[in-house]
């Protein structure tokens, strides 16, 4: 009986003996352990923390069921292998400040600015074509009274004072335009030489009537005298403002003792 009890005590104490020394052991840190173990390392818990919170995990995570050391530590030495190295993202933050950073223009600014900058035409260009050259017309006019110049017997008096001694008021040649009748280059060509001119128009028959050129007037020189016209030679058969010209025409007004001769 007696050696039962004290087996009975000797193996208590054994177990409490090897009981403690599992605690101890449990118990020590993880520095010595590295230490006892050589190659094994260990991330301390702030690195572990660290490396947690810039990963976005353990924060929010529940928490684990408590574990025993040996285990913690085991659960230390291969988080740091799973964790990669920790990069803080603040690049994009950097460009975000500097955009927010950027001066606003204001949009009267904005306008004035779109008001000062040229705008492209839309307007079409205008290409210069070259004009052509249009052909000149013209025709050859004379103003005369040679056929009462060897009939100076019929004159009236003071009529040699305003007959030019050649028996020629005009001659040139005129340019024309389209539609331009006799009468119409006589009055430039007086108009233009001062040459005085006295035309009447008849309603009866719709063109002008030519009484007289630099003063000499029908009936200066006889009861028949008076003006007349020419075209290309041919004594006119109509009226003076009725006649149109064409380019070339051969224009001859004349004074003649015997009307229409």
């Amino acid at each position: 009986m007696k050696w039962n009890r004290k087996g009975i005590i000797i193996c208590t104490a054994f177990f409490f003996v090897l009981l403690c020394f599992l605690i101890g052991k449990a118990m020590v840190p993880v520095s010595k352990q590295t230490q006892d173990r050589g190659s094994v390392t260990y991330a301390s818990e702030e690195e572990v923390v660290f490396s947690m919170t810039a990963t976005g995990t353990g924060i929010e995570q529940e928490e684990e069921p408590a574990v025993s050391g040996r285990e913690k530590a085991e659960k230390q030495t291969v988080q740091p292998q799973k964790t990669a190295p920790v990069s803080t993202p603040k690049q994009p933050a950097k460009k975000t400040a500097a955009k927010k950073n950027k001066p606003k223009v204001k949009e009267g600014k904005k306008r004035q600015y779109r008001e000062n900058t040229p705008q492209p035409s839309t307007e079409p260009v205008m290409t210069a074509v070259p004009t052509q050259k249009q052909e000149v017309s013209a025709v050859t006019f004379e103003i005369e009274c040679t056929a009462i110049m060897e009939h100076r017997d019929m004159w009236k008096e003071g009529i040699e004072e305003i007959v030019p001694a050649s028996g020629y008021f005009y001659r040139g040649e005129q340019e024309i335009s389209e539609g331009e009748t006799v009468y119409d280059v006589l009055k430039r060509i007086c108009n233009q030489n001062k040459i005085a001119l006295d035309a009447e128009y008849t309603p009866i028959y719709g063109t002008y009537y030519i009484k007289g050129i630099g003063n000499l007037y029908e009936f200066d020189c006889g009861s028949e005298s008076g003006w007349q016209y020419k075209v290309n030679g041919v004594l006119g058969n109509t009226g003076c403002s009725k006649y149109v010209l064409k380019k070339g025409d051969r224009i001859s007004f004349f004074y003649d003792y015997q009307y229409g001769a």
